[in-house]
């Protein structure tokens, strides 16, 4: 796996969707979110991104090889910021669907979903504040 050339591709798009072996793929018109939000990984634009990238793809990969009954991905996208979030996404294709998902999913790890995001249409929906876990705490840079 080469990471470098992910995180070309990362850089060039704004962001990425991966399979288990670095390979990109596709989400289609599906609205994306992060799966497992408790664990998602935000690096500082100083940060050594290739190194984490490779550590973060390692650590999860048993996640997307086994085949799940949903859509998955690792997902690297760029937050205006400058900082690198590295994600296991899923989503759906619809958005209601979706979103009681994306809550749900923050709800249960204890770290809040704050967007959805489609990249066939390059949309991102923010999620309403008020629909948040109110004992969860936001994702922030840091």
């Amino acid at each position: 796996m080469d990471v470098h050339a992910l995180l070309q591709t990362v850089r060039a798009a704004g962001g990425a969707t991966f399979d288990h072996g670095g390979r990109p793929v596709d989400p289609g018109a599906r609205w994306l979110y992060p799966r497992h939000p408790g664990q998602t990984v935000i690096l500082a634009a100083s940060a050594d991104w290739a190194a984490h990238l490779r550590s973060f793809m390692e650590a999860h990969r048993p996640l997307l090889e086994q085949e799940p009954p949903e859509w998955l991905a690792f997902g690297a996208w760029i937050h205006p910021g400058g900082d690198l979030y590295l994600d296991i996404v899923t989503g759906r294709f619809d958005e209601e669907e979706v979103r009681r998902e994306a809550l749900r999913a923050g709800e249960r790890e204890g770290r809040r979903v704050v967007a959805l995001f489609q990249s066939s249409s390059g949309r991102t929906m923010p999620l309403a504040e008020k629909e948040f876990c109110a004992d969860a705490p936001p994702i922030l840079p840091g």
